[in-house]
């Protein structure tokens, strides 16, 4: 049997595509995930705080906090790839303004 480690943020990117522009229950747009941010083109200040997301335990024991409609795509990907064998764990995922400021 395979393990594979995955790094969520190459996946959210796959996983949030099929989200763009879909429309929510309560009739409001979602969030559009292509979009161009770059030094010229910024997202609003208060997108972090409009994002919704959820903790997870990884298997190695990390807390890993994830976009919550990109964790869905990833729960439905780890279960058709388990039925072939092949394990994936979420190894890191999203990291606050703070955190990347800290490493750049």
């Amino acid at each position: 049997m395979k393990k594979l480690t995955c790094i969520l943020l190459s996946l959210a990117l796959v996983f949030a595509f099929a989200a763009c522009g879909e429309t929510e229950p309560d009739g409001s747009e979602g969030i559009d995930y292509l979009v161009l941010v770059n030094k010229t083109h910024q997202l609003p200040e208060d997108w972090e705080d409009n994002l919704s997301t959820v903790h997870i335990t990884n298997s190695l024991g990390d807390d890993v906090e994830v976009e919550a409609a990109a964790y869905d795509s990833y729960l439905q990907l780890k279960e058709a790839l388990e039925q072939e064998g092949v394990y994936v764990d979420l190894d890191s995922a999203r990291r606050s303004i703070a955190e990347q400021q800290e490493i750049v």
